[in-house]
């Protein structure tokens, strides 16, 4: 009960944040009656995203290895759609997991071999905390499943799949407004989940 309560409390704080930027849709069922947490639709672009949360704390192996699994299990789904029409339609959707699990859950400890260039710690997987390239998200894109994290910076964070950005709120150096979608990136995503 205690980790439905604090999930349930990243879902509402994550869905608090991300409506500045998206429409956002909270406990959706899919065609086949399984429920995300999140939705999320971007409000310039109208592409959707899914988000499964987990809570971090006490997570063994095994119960990260079954979230992966229900995160991919969700990416080979349909999703509802509201086209403003009173009408649903159901197509697939990218799936980030929330909080991330690279450099959280599958961290190289400081103990491990690091190699420090110019200030920058860089370990095994050759990147910094928050590049956006990881060995993590290489891996989970293998699964059809993405991360939404810090890249670049702690201010900027972005939805990642196989080390493509698809989504960040970084700012443009020229307009000052947030960078928002990578349309051949999100097309990307989903002509690979058409495949399945």
């Amino acid at each position: 009960m205690k980790i439905e309560y604090k999930e349930k409390k990243l879902q509402h704080k994550l869905a608090d944040w991300l409506s500045e930027w998206f429409d956002v849709r909270t406990e959706v069922y899919s065609d086949k009656k399984k429920r995300i947490d999140i939705i999320a639709t971007c409000k310039t672009t109208g592409l959707s995203y899914g988000i499964e949360i987990k809570t971090l704390d006490s997570k063994r192996g095994e119960e990260v290895g079954r979230w992966i699994k229900q995160a991919h299990e969700y990416s080979t789904m349909l999703w509802p759609k509201p086209n403003g029409n009173g009408e649903v339609t159901y197509s697939p959707l990218p799936i980030f997991i929330y909080p991330r699990i690279s450099y959280t859950i599958l961290y190289r400890p400081e103990t491990e071999k690091r190699l420090v260039v110019k200030g920058e710690e860089y370990y095994a997987d050759r990147h910094t905390r928050t590049s956006e390239h990881h060995t993590v998200t290489g891996m989970l894109g293998v699964f059809n499943v993405g991360e939404l994290r810090y890249i670049n910076s702690r201010e900027d964070v972005g939805f990642m799949f196989s080390n493509k950005v698809i989504w960040t709120n970084k700012k443009d150096y020229k307009t000052g407004k947030a960078i928002g979608t990578n349309v051949d990136n999100y097309n990307y995503i989903i002509n690979k989940l058409s495949q399945q």
